[in-house]
């Protein structure tokens, strides 16, 4: 059995981060740095997703048939990708609050009062 997973992260990119001057340049690169860590996070969490289905089916053995044991697979594979949407989940609730103490978008709520 091969699974096979290809990530594409998208990360911010600043048009022309020369421009940014001082400590907004230092607290762009501090959002660029949480948004690399966060996205490298998120496909640590699929990878080991993908290990424990994988690990879990390779030990299923057909004594039904091939339609049977891809039936088990099948189901498996949609049990764990629901329990790894719920870890997703669970991830991006802790963490995406963590954004607004950044200093890019601390600096400008400062800003707009």
């Amino acid at each position: 059995m091969n699974v096979n997973i290809h990530f594409v992260i998208t990360l911010p990119k600043a048009v022309n981060a020369s421009v940014i001057a001082g400590n907004a340049r230092a607290s762009w690169y501090q959002f660029v740095g949480f948004a690399r860590h966060h996205e490298e996070t998120r496909r640590t969490i699929f990878l080991e997703c993908g290990q424990a289905f994988v690990a879990k089916a390779m030990q299923l053995r057909s004594t039904s048939g091939c339609m049977a044991l891809d039936a088990k697979i099948r189901s498996m594979f949609d049990a764990a990708k629901t329990a790894c949407d719920r870890r997703q989940f669970a991830y991006g609730r802790a963490d995406d609050p963590r954004v607004r103490y950044l200093s890019l978008f601390h600096r400008g709520a400062t800003a707009r009062r």
